[in-house]
């Protein structure tokens, strides 16, 4: 027979066992209940359900939802997110030229820090705030196409552009 061990309202344990076993532990426990009905059988009755009397099924905690997996992708996968054309572009305007504005200079210095910081970076977070800022502002900079901003950082990840 199988029997619920039951300690402050709760089953501690369930056992397969004969009367005098169960007789022998009486004092251990508050309570020893036979799970002798088949409905309490399919039901699972065990460790974790409570008693008032009769079986009382536990609350089924709700699982949180999964996290997303992370949009990291490797320096390389990021570059390649960009066309030749648009490379070219950002490489040229990175340049120091000494006859444009201060302010000119200082865009071209800012977006080489960028590109530097990027090289440097282990992998390239897409959900990251600063990347999001730093690759819309290339678009509104005229560096890459109207609408190819959410493109480069909004595309599925693939296997094959995730860090290893």
């Amino acid at each position: 027979m199988k029997y619920a061990l039951i300690k402050n309202g709760k089953v501690v344990n369930s056992i397969v066992s004969g009367a005098e076993f169960v007789q022998s532990i009486q004092s251990e426990y508050d309570h020893i209940e036979a799970i002798d009905t088949e409905l309490e059988q399919s039901l699972g009755v065990g460790v974790g359900w409570g008693w008032d009397g009769s079986f009382i099924a536990p609350e089924i905690e709700e699982q949180p939802e999964p996290a997303p997996p992370k949009r990291h992708i490797t320096n390389l996968a990021f570059r390649q997110r960009f066309t030749r054309a648009e490379k070219t572009a950002l490489e040229l305007a990175a340049l120091d030229n000494p006859a444009a504005t201060t302010e000119q200079r200082a865009q071209s210095a800012a977006l080489r820090a960028d590109l530097k910081d990027q090289e440097q970076a282990s992998y390239i977070d897409l959900d990251r705030a600063d990347t999001r800022a730093g690759v819309m502002m290339l678009e509104a900079a005229g560096l890459i196409a109207s609408g190819r901003a959410l493109e480069i950082l909004d595309a599925p990840v693939q296997d094959v552009e995730r860090p290893r």
